[in-house]
C-alpha cells in the first residue's frame, strides 16, 4: 500500500511538473521524428534518381547498339549495290 501511494505522488508530481504538451522533451522528440522522416524521404528520392539514371543509361546503350548494327550494315549494302550495278552493266553491254 505504501508503494502505491508513492507511485501516485510521483505521478502527480510528473503531471504538475510538465503542464502542457509543448515541453522541451516533446519538442525534441517531434524534431527527431521530423528529421527521420526527412532523412528517409531524401534517401528514397536519391535512390529513385539513381535507379532512373541507370534505366536511362541502359536504354541509351541499347540504342547505341542498334545504331552500331545499322552502321555495320552500310558496307554490306554498298557491296551489294556495286555488285548489282556491275551485273546490270554486264547484262546491258552483252
Amino acid at each position: 500500500m505504501y508503494i502505491w501511494g508513492i507511485i501516485k505522488q510521483l505521478k502527480y508530481f510528473y503531471i504538475m511538473k510538465n503542464k502542457g504538451c509543448m515541453s522541451a522533451g516533446t519538442i525534441g522528440i517531434a524534431l527527431l521524428v521530423i528529421g527521420a522522416i526527412l532523412f528517409f524521404w531524401g534517401k528514397n528520392g536519391y535512390n529513385t534518381f539513381v535507379t532512373q539514371e541507370q534505366n536511362v543509361n541502359s536504354k541509351w546503350s541499347n540504342m547505341e547498339t542498334v545504331y552500331q548494327k545499322r552502321a555495320n550494315l552500310i558496307p554490306n549494302l554498298e557491296r551489294t549495290v556495286k555488285s548489282y550495278t556491275q551485273f546490270e552493266g554486264e547484262s546491258l553491254n552483252n
